[in-house]
């Protein structure tokens, strides 16, 4: 029998998790909620697969659009800091294609298309409010993009419960508009 580990040395995730090779995410757009990203080539090469970012975490929201062409570039996306590193992980081990790795260490939905929302603000905090106020964006501009899924992999401060109860309506309201929140 194939011995993956010895093979492979990091085992890929489709292989570690015995992912069906025929789903690939083609056609599906799925959001990310999370502190920072960085535009990684396994998600824009050779094809940009980004398709938008949306800084959620000032009161104004920002939002930078990409199209399949382009070389995705935002306020601060080229800073190389630690609040990157989670949603790159994130997005990457979700949609990566395994451009550096020549398709070996590939996402799960390695075909899918990226809306990166980031919810760390400048203070290095990611609060309720930044969290409701990305999943009320996202309610709000799910259908213009296509977004089909939602992924929040963050918490906020456990001690501080304000705002706790409107989360939780925000994703049924996404819920009850046909996204699934994960």
């Amino acid at each position: 029998p194939l011995d993956a580990e010895a093979a492979f040395g990091a085992l890929p995730t489709p292989l570690r998790l015995r992912a069906d090779p025929r789903f690939t995410g083609h056609g599906v757009t799925v959001a990310v909620v999370d502190a920072g990203f960085f535009p990684h080539p396994d998600l824009i090469r050779p094809t940009n697969r980004i398709r938008a970012w949306v800084n959620a975490a000032t009161d104004a929201v920002d939002l930078h659009t990409f199209g399949p062409d382009d070389t995705p570039v935002w306020p601060g996306s080229d800073a190389g800091t630690a609040s990157q590193w989670h949603g790159l992980m994130t997005s990457t081990t979700l949609a990566g294609n395994g451009w550096l790795s020549h398709g070996l260490y590939r996402g799960l939905a390695s075909d899918a298309e990226l809306v990166l929302v980031q919810a760390l603000g400048s203070d290095g905090r990611i609060g309720a409010e930044r969290v409701l106020r990305a999943l009320r964006w996202l309610t709000a501009h799910h259908h213009a993009l296509g977004i089909r899924i939602v992924n929040l992999s963050l918490g906020v401060e456990p001690s501080i419960r304000d705002g706790m109860d409107e989360i939780v309506g925000a994703v049924t309201s996404l819920v009850l508009a046909g996204v699934t929140v994960v």
